[in-house]
């Protein structure tokens, strides 16, 4: 798992903006402290997928969703993975810990594991894609609930398929949110056809928000 500075900067706000050696330096201790506290875990499954209306639908689980957005992701999709993938519990407590006493550290802490979970993400999408080139598939980009119109509710009902909690620990509080917090659920797209989007990890493309400061790149 490597973490580019680049993507911590801009959780960071940094964008645009020339860094100073200090906070390079921070980000390069923290990075180092969150790839010692990680217990990076994942499962995936891979279903057919069939289109109903306006609705997705799992085949073998009987579960669908109601995305327009989702389903035009998935469009050119027979089969698709959903995966969850999480940093573990430590890396939330570390970032507990610091928020009450250097809040500096905290922030470049937690910008640092959601560089960190992104790019664990991509290396599981790495696996899925090796899988599916084996069969003739390429992978379309990750898509998580809360993106465009798919709902967040939606991640009740993904760890309640891959069995998360009792696999890798991940669960999900009344609000959506995941437990760990470094943690992703999503559903990649399995094509016959190389997807015209862009490749898996370059996440902001699909994104409507086009002036959003995580964009810009930052100045050396």
């Amino acid at each position: 798992m490597k973490i580019n500075q680049n993507e911590v900067l801009g959780y960071l706000g940094y964008r645009g903006l020339k860094i100073e050696a200090d906070i390079r330096n921070l980000i390069e201790a923290c990075s180092s402290e969150i790839l010692n506290l990680a217990r990076p875990k994942n499962v995936y499954e891979i279903y057919r997928l069939e289109s109903e209306a306006d609705q997705i639908r799992l085949q073998e689980s009987f579960l669908s969703f109601k995305s327009h957005d989702l389903q035009n992701h998935l469009g050119d999709s027979s089969y698709c993975a959903v995966m969850a993938v999480t940093l573990g519990s430590e890396v939330d407590k570390k970032i507990d810990y610091l928020a009450q006493s250097d809040l500096l550290k905290a922030m470049v802490m937690d910008a640092t594991a959601s560089t960190a979970i992104e790019a664990y993400g991509n290396e599981v999408c790495d696996l899925i894609r090796v899988l599916a080139s084996k069969n003739g598939f390429f992978l379309t980009k990750r898509y998580s609930p809360g993106y465009g119109d798919f709902p967040l509710e939606s991640q009740q009902q993904l760890l309640n398929l891959l069995n998360a909690y009792s696999k890798i620990g991940l669960t999900v509080t009344k609000s959506s949110l995941l437990i760990p917090r470094k943690s992703i659920t999503a559903i990649v797209g399995l094509t016959k056809t190389p997807p015209v989007n862009a490749p898996v990890n370059k996440r902001c493309s699909d994104c409507k928000m086009v002036n959003c400061w995580l964009r810009r790149e930052p100045k050396e």
